[in-house]
């Protein structure tokens, strides 16, 4: 687990302070998008099998780069709201020297940035974990929200052949509204 990175003023990182994981940026009321620029340098590691990096939790959008070479970048305006990322790391960036990972978060100065702890390792080992994080948090916000299509629907056709209950109305139109904040967790990454 990577528990400390470096705060960097530049992609190069030429100034740097030392940053314990979890960080968190400063909340700014300000418009535009703010760039965050972190570094891990790790010691020489053999996986054994594919290595990949693993990322539980990510609110924004990340550019990442292992030893100079990019292995994921993430366009704007997309945004990875509270998905897990697991990136497959080729094996020509694993060398015999150190693993540097330069990590560029992206995002709004008014929601602030962050990063949490994250792992590299073998594939198959960082497989399981990001399975798990994947059904706790998107796809079960998923099933949330057609589950609850279904309910707010339910309702309003019962409402529908019994207008005297306007209890099923009631029900039927908050279940409808209850739809717009579970929308943005359940497809957050995928509307941008």
């Amino acid at each position: 687990m990577v528990e400390q990175v470096v705060l960097c003023e530049t992609q190069t990182c030429e100034q740097s302070e030392p940053q314990a994981l979890p960080f968190f940026s400063d909340r700014v009321a300000r418009t535009g998008f703010e760039t965050q620029f972190l570094r891990a340098t790790l010691p020489p590691q053999d996986f054994g099998s594919p290595a990949a990096l693993y990322l539980p939790k990510l609110a924004e959008n990340v550019d990442i780069w292992i030893n100079e070479s990019a292995i994921f970048v993430n366009t704007l305006p997309q945004r990875l709201w509270a998905t897990p990322l697991l990136i497959p790391v080729p094996e020509s960036v694993l060398h015999n020297g150190p693993l540097v990972i330069d990590i560029a978060l992206h995002g709004i100065p008014s929601e602030g940035l962050d990063l949490q702890p994250f792992y590299i390792g073998p594939r198959d080992v960082l497989q399981r974990p990001y399975a798990l994080r994947s059904f706790i948090g998107p796809e079960l916000a998923q099933f949330g929200f057609g589950l609850m299509v279904i309910v707010s629907g339910t309702l309003l056709i019962a409402w529908g052949f019994r207008r005297q209950d306007t209890e099923y109305l009631t029900l039927g139109l908050a279940c409808a509204v209850a739809l717009l904040p579970l929308c943005y967790f359940a497809f957050g990454g995928m509307l941008g």
